[in-house]
């Protein structure tokens, strides 16, 4: 994949090269849960944002390990983003569930799918291909059937205790408030 313009900077996302408060807005989707210190981060987001700028999120709550070995979180929640966002001077606006029960059960079914692949392919060769016809069995119904039923079921029931993800924007404060303690 090429770019269309080059990238600007490559560091680390806790100093990022730029002045205090020198940006709009930030993008932020899916990287949360990879990093060591996601509070680091919004500490960072926060100093980067001018007063009014907007931040938007996009990270995992109910999903299983991906990108290995560098899946430090799992299940950034409401609570999380309420608690910590204030204390980096940033004003929750919204929080809205991506997905609900539905689709958390089909991703969690998906998963176990995979895993069972993984395992078989350190099987000997008749347990490899009894697993084979039984997972070839499972296929449609994992990948098509539960998915095109369960999500169904995501409108009637609430996605606030179980989603797939939660879209997150905010406020930066005005004036800027006194950080916590590092």
């Amino acid at each position: 994949m090429k770019y269309l313009q080059p990238v600007d900077y490559v560091c680390d996302i806790t100093a990022i090269p730029l002045p205090d408060a020198s940006l709009d807005a930030i993008l932020c989707t899916e990287v949360l849960e990879h990093v060591l210190d996601p509070m680091a981060v919004i500490k960072e987001f926060s100093r980067l944002l001018k007063p009014g700028g907007k931040l938007w999120l996009t990270a995992p709550h109910g999903i299983y390990i991906h990108m290995e070995p560098y899946h430090f979180y799992n299940g950034l929640t409401e609570y999380w983003y309420r608690h910590w966002l204030p204390q980096y001077g940033l004003t929750l606006n919204s929080v809205a569930s991506q997905g609900g029960p539905g689709r958390v059960c089909v991703i969690y079914a998906q998963g176990f799918y995979d895993a069972w692949r993984d395992w078989e392919k350190t099987c000997s060769t008749p347990l490899r291909l009894v697993s084979l016809a039984g997972r070839m069995v499972c296929k449609i119904p994992v990948h098509y059937v539960l998915p095109w039923l369960l999500m169904r079921f995501d409108k009637q029931l609430s996605a606030t205790r179980i989603s797939a993800g939660l879209m997150v924007a905010a406020t930066r404060q005005s004036p800027a408030p006194k950080q916590p303690p590092s």
